[in-house]
């Protein structure tokens, strides 16, 4: 248990930092709107591979983060088939 204790305070950290530095969430930013920051997020999800490193991570409002973990979820769901093309017809 002594480990994870150790990888949470470090996670904390980390993402004190990254907030203080970069206090407004970048999605609304780009959207020509100012939110605070109370997310930090990767960019790349962990299991397709991103990590914990500074370039991976960004600071996003809870909508936008809530918005884009169901993107990512809706991503990972399988497609119910295909036109003749190879075009999805849908997700599940």
């Amino acid at each position: 248990m002594r480990h994870k204790r150790r990888v949470d305070y470090e996670w904390k950290l980390l993402r004190e930092r990254i907030l203080t530095e970069e206090p407004l969430c970048r999605m609304c930013r780009l959207a020509g709107r100012v939110t605070g920051a109370t997310e930090l997020d990767h960019i790349v999800p962990l299991h397709l591979g991103g990590g914990h490193e500074r370039a991976n991570l960004q600071p996003l409002c809870s909508a936008c983060h809530e918005t884009k973990t169901n993107e990512e979820r809706r991503a990972r769901l399988p497609v119910r088939g295909c036109t003749l093309d190879g075009v999805p017809l849908a997700r599940l």
